[in-house]
Formats: structure tokens, sequence, C-alpha cells
């Protein structure tokens, strides 16, 4: 198994409600992302839409590729991080 693939269903860190944000794809899709933020797959679907209906305002941040929906890694850092744990 690819040290990448480690978080996936049947890795490691799957199901663990701490994975190592390090060890994620730069692109997770939904499914994946709700995972990680430990959200359901329609929450995670109806704030990637919110995404895009305020232009990025609210939401889950989303990026187009073709007919698919991607989340970059760097979203879920800073979604992350609160204002407290930022240094």
């Amino acid at each position: 198994m690819h040290q990448t693939d480690s978080w996936r269903p049947g890795g490691p860190h799957y199901g663990r409600s701490q994975m190592p944000l390090e060890e994620l794809p730069e692109f997770l899709t939904v499914e994946e992302a709700a995972r990680v933020l430990r959200i359901g797959r329609t929450s995670a679907y109806l704030l990637a839409q919110q995404w895009r209906h305020t232009g990025g305002r609210s939401g889950l941040p989303v990026q187009r590729l073709g007919r698919l929906l991607r989340v970059p890694r760097s979203a879920i850092e800073r979604m992350a991080v609160t204002p407290g744990d930022a240094r």
C-alpha cells in the first residue's frame, strides 16, 4: 500500500478520528473530505453547493475539475485550524 493511501478504506488510518492531514492527497473527493471532517456525505455536498452558490463566501471549498468536484487539502487544513490554534 502506498503511503498516501493509508487514510483510504483498508488503510491503517481509515476510520480514526485524527487522521494526519499531511498524509491526505492534494485533492479529495467530497465524500473523502466528509470522512476527514467527520460530517455526513449529504451535508458535505450541501456545503459544497453553498460554496459554489455564494462565490466562496461560505461552505466547503471545492474546485470543479471537468465534471468532478474536488476539495483541496489546503482547505481542510484551514478548516482544522481554529483561532486559538493559530500561531
